[in-house]
């Protein structure tokens, strides 16, 4: 049963995330349909990213990233653990960021 709700997950993020990146590409080719398109795709793509640990690399902790990709989130005690820290550790990452 487990193995069964997984893939349909995993089927059902990455439907979602194909959804939201044909409409990125379909948007209208102005600054700000570009800022906010960006902004949704990050947004609409992450679902999928989180639940594989990408959003770990994206703020540049590869290796706890690569760990989360491998034990599904530390058994998930990692995302319980990211759902109450991510945004400081974004924060974090951001000021940190030279852009």
């Amino acid at each position: 049963m487990k193995d069964e709700n997984d893939n349909d997950l995993v089927q059902r993020t990455t439907e979602f995330a194909l959804r939201v990146v044909r409409m990125f590409v379909s948007l209208p080719k102005t600054d700000e349909a570009r800022v906010l398109g960006k902004q949704v795709l990050r947004s609409g793509t992450s679902v999928g990213a989180n639940y594989l640990g990408i959003h770990r690399m994206y703020i540049g902790k590869i290796g706890t990233g690569i760990l989360w990709l491998l034990t599904g989130g530390l058994f998930g005690f990692g995302w319980l653990y990211d759902f109450c820290t991510l945004n400081s550790q974004v924060d974090e990452r951001n000021r940190n960021s030279k852009y």
